[in-house]
């Protein structure tokens, strides 16, 4: 018996994808990590991936144990600035991650000590979007230095930064400079070369397709550019040729439709969310429920319907609304409705209740 709302996983898409990205990269003289953290590292998915490219990224020590676990051998490393308290498992399970704390970064090297282990660190920086790291050149080099020089049990891999998270930073040949040139003067004080100069992410990969990146960037971690392949094209004027976005397809079911006002009756207060949306007349239309909701994927809005005329009204954490008035096809109760997604819908689908099928 199907079950729905379903999450149809297609790996020979993600197998092409990660092949096609690969490429570029090698063309390039970039090493490609791949991330996984957007589909949960599912296992099956991951040891599709690792037959082409076994260097893969994840930000949980937990879904990085659960590869692990799942017999996955490859090169992984954790790029969320890690916990103290995870300092163990990481060393154990990681062989690099991302660090931008002096504090933290001496307590890896005590527990690395312990654990009669050395352990690559990756030293990330801010070029301006403003998330992790130190900002300003004297403190990325005096860091640096610090790891270098002073934490016998901790290897100085390379110097990174992250672009388009929460300061919606663009990354340009400009800000990816800067980073080249503090990668250099840590260079020139350490004697020796960095091993990984990390650009960034899918967002960065656009300057590869346009000629455009710095020749010292060695490195990048690309997620949603392999895992669904939109943004190269719709936000980075960048499109990849030959990329498939049918590696995630979303089907829901229809639980009702019928024809209504489209402007709410009576005194306005909040939505099932506290926010107060806004609401246009425009007189009856036929619309339709479907069962899937905030729960299942956070913004519905994000979801691209295969069924052309359907337009997303709003739901609850269980339901989402959808206006059929001018669809090409009749939409009835037990239809199935499917939806192709964006990285914020994979990322909640992967990760929630929804069923989970491989193609």
């Amino acid at each position: 018996m199907n079950r729905y709302p379903r999450l149809v996983i297609n790996a020979e898409a993600i197998e092409h994808n990660t092949r096609l990205v690969q490429q570029l990269c090698r063309d390039n003289g970039i090493m490609l990590s791949v991330v996984t953290k957007g589909f949960s590292s599912m296992p099956k998915l991951v040891s599709s991936i690792s037959k082409i490219n076994p260097i893969f990224s994840d930000s949980r020590i937990e879904t990085i144990k659960q590869m692990r676990e799942a017999g996955i051998n490859g090169h992984i490393t954790l790029i969320r600035s890690p916990m103290m308290s995870e300092a163990e498992d990481v060393i154990n399970n990681c062989n690099m991650s991302f660090h931008v704390d002096k504090a933290v970064l001496k307590h890896f090297d005590e527990v690395a000590g312990r654990l009669s282990k050395k352990h690559d660190v990756l030293l990330m920086c801010d070029v301006g979007d403003l998330r992790e790291g130190p900002f300003y050149d004297e403190e990325v080099i005096e860091l640096a230095e610090y790891i270098e020089n002073d934490l016998s049990n901790l290897y100085l891999a390379g110097l990174g930064t992250e672009f388009a998270c929460y300061g919606s930073i663009r990354p340009t040949p400009k800000n990816l400079g800067v980073l080249s040139d503090r990668a250099t003067a840590i260079e020139e004080k350490i004697g020796r070369k960095l091993k990984y100069i990390s650009g960034g992410g899918t967002s960065s990969l656009a300057l590869v397709v346009q000629g455009k990146m710095p020749e010292k960037i060695n490195h990048l971690r690309v997620g949603e550019g392999i895992n669904i392949g939109r943004e190269m094209g719709e936000i980075w004027n960048a499109p990849l040729e030959g990329i498939r976005h049918d590696v995630f397809t979303l089907e829901a079911e229809v639980t009702e439709t019928r024809k209504k006002p489209t402007y709410p009756i009576g005194e306005f207060a909040v939505d099932a969310f506290g926010q107060e949306p806004e609401y246009v007349d425009r007189g009856d239309r036929t619309r339709a429920i479907v069962a899937l909701g905030k729960k299942d994927v956070f913004d519905p809005h994000q979801l691209i319907p295969t069924v052309e005329g359907i337009d997303f009204l709003g739901g609850s954490s269980d339901i989402t609304i959808i206006d059929i008035e001018d669809c090409k096809e009749e939409i009835k109760a037990g239809d199935i409705l499917k939806f192709g997604l964006r990285y914020p819908t994979m990322l909640f689908s992967s990760v929630t209740d929804v069923y989970k099928v491989y193609e």
